[in-house]
């Protein structure tokens, strides 16, 4: 599928491309899933892994929380 033919990619391939709207901000080590869309004026916040379509004027960000414990002396690490 990965071979072009007369500069025309087969029909699976162009199911499968990621459409990018323009003025879109991609952040860093994000994943975009095959055959998505990401509309104008979009912001996907770096690390997000993007799995359905993003509608324009949106922001996508990931919730992550750093949780810290202490631990007991008598409990081995």
């Amino acid at each position: 599928y990965l071979e072009q033919k007369r500069n025309k990619l087969p029909r699976v391939m162009y199911d499968l491309t990621v459409s990018v709207a323009t003025t879109t901000v991609i952040g860093v080590n994000s994943s975009i899933y095959p055959a998505k869309r990401l509309g104008g004026n979009s912001v996907i916040s770096p690390g997000c892994i993007v799995d359905r379509d993003i509608p324009p004027k949106c922001a996508v960000s990931t919730k992550q929380e750093l949780v810290i414990s202490e631990l007991d002396e008598t409990e081995p690490c």
